[in-house]
Order: C-alpha cells, then structure tokens, then sequence
C-alpha cells in the first residue's frame, strides 16, 4: 500500500486536480500582478495543458482573471470567499461571550456549529467547570440527523436541505418521519434534543441564533455526559434556547 494510501489520502482524479488548483491558487495569492501558464507550469512541475484546464475553471468560477498582458491572478471570487470566511470568523468572536455565559450559567461543556452542506461542523467551543466532561472536535463534520445541533439547523434552513440530508444518510421511510416529525417540533419548542442518539454516553440541547432577517447563523448547544444530566436535558434546552435568544437579538432579531 502506498504511503498516501496508507495516510487516507484519495488519489482519485477529481481529488488531485482539486488539490493542484488549491496549490496553483496558493501560488497566485503570493503574486498581485498575475503569473502565465508557462511559468506556473515550470514553478509547479504541472504539464501546460493540466495548468491551463485547471485556470479555465477557475475563471468560470470568478475566482481567477486573466491579465492584459495574458497572465493570470486571483479574481472577485477569491475576494468573495475570503469576506465570507471573515464575516464568519467575525460572527464566532461575537457570538463567542455568549457561549461563555451558557457554560457559566449550566457548568456543562458550550459549543457553536455551522451548516457544512449535509452535515454540522463545530467552530467554537467553551468546556465546562466538571473533570468528565464534554469535548466536542472543532471543524469535524457531525450528522444533521442525530445531532442536537444538526436538527436546529435541519428546522431553519430550506426543506432541499432535508432531502438532500435524506438522500445522502439513505434515511428510510420510517426514519424519515420520524425526523421530519421531529424537526416540526423543534421548531414549535425552539430548541433540539440529542438524547444518547448520536453518542450513547452523551446528552445535549441546542437551540438557533438568528440574524436580524430571520436567517439562522447557527446552533448554540451545551451538553456533557448523559449519567449526569438525564434529569436535566429539559434545563439544558430551555437554557441553551433562553442563551441563543439574547445572541440573536444582539445580531438584530427581533420576533
């Protein structure tokens, strides 16, 4: 087996070619005033052709431009990519205190998630006061389906998203109204519940920040291990949901 291999590396063709764009764009980001194929094919050891298949893609994207002088450097779309990564990452620090404020307040472990297509992904984190305790990983996917932080965001965002969630867990009939059944009351009750589902040792509550349109930003949750807080999910949640109400205010919502 080959060393990649053996790393969990995917060597397939949509995998390298990704990985090469990513380099190629890396190469770019150093270079404001642009570079042409020949020299990034000689800086990169890539064949002309590969080089010039992976610019014209990422011309049709927005996210490189050509030069007058028949160069290449990074484009608007680069720009739009980087601002929404830093509206995010400007969106973590604010939302930050108030995460503080629900460990401090519940002394269990204080998490933030985003939606990353069919999955949840945890951006920021506040453990709890206990030695046994919660410790979710920061940018690791968690399924929408049996997480707490997944079914607020499963209740918030387009029902597209619950088919294509659906589709990609291959959700039977009867799991699927199941959760669908699920989601109606999250979004009645204002907040979620995971009750050993996603890790039998653990409980957790989330409830939804939203912006000043309404739109969710994301999931604030807090949970820790399930022999301690069996009697307490119910505390958790309404906790969680009475801390993400005063988040989404900050952000301007207004029921």
């Amino acid at each position: 087996m080959s060393r990649r291999k053996a790393e969990g590396f995917d060597d397939s063709p949509t995998v390298v070619s990704l990985e090469r764009a990513l380099i190629i764009l890396d190469l770019l980001s150093t270079l404001p005033g642009g570079m042409g194929p020949t020299e990034i094919s000689h800086r990169l050891g890539y064949s002309p052709g590969t080089v010039q298949k992976i610019l014209n893609t990422l011309i049709m994207r927005g996210i490189v431009t050509q030069t007058a002088s028949e160069g290449y450097r990074l484009g608007i779309g680069a720009l739009r990519l980087a601002n929404q990564i830093l509206s995010q990452l400007d969106m973590v620090s604010l939302i930050h205190p108030f995460l503080e404020a629900l460990a401090a307040e519940t002394g269990e472990s204080t998490a933030l998630a985003m939606n990353d297509g069919v999955n949840a992904i945890y951006v920021d984190k506040v453990p709890g006061k206990h030695d046994i305790r919660l410790d979710v990983p920061l940018s690791v996917a968690r399924p929408l389906t049996t997480t707490a932080v997944g079914k607020v965001i499963l209740a918030h965002e387009s029902s597209d998203l619950f088919d294509q969630v659906s589709a990609a867990y291959h959700l039977d009939t009867q799991h699927v109204a199941a959760l669908r059944a699920e989601i109606e009351q999250v979004r009645s009750t204002g907040y979620a519940l995971d009750l050993r589902e996603y890790d039998p040792l653990v409980i957790g509550a989330a409830a939804p920040i939203l912006d000043h349109e309404g739109k969710l930003v994301a999931a604030l949750s807090v949970g820790g291990p399930a022999e301690r807080l069996v009697a307490r999910s119910l505390e958790l949640a309404e906790k969680a949901k009475e801390i993400a109400n005063h988040a989404s205010a900050e952000l301007g919502f207004r029921p």
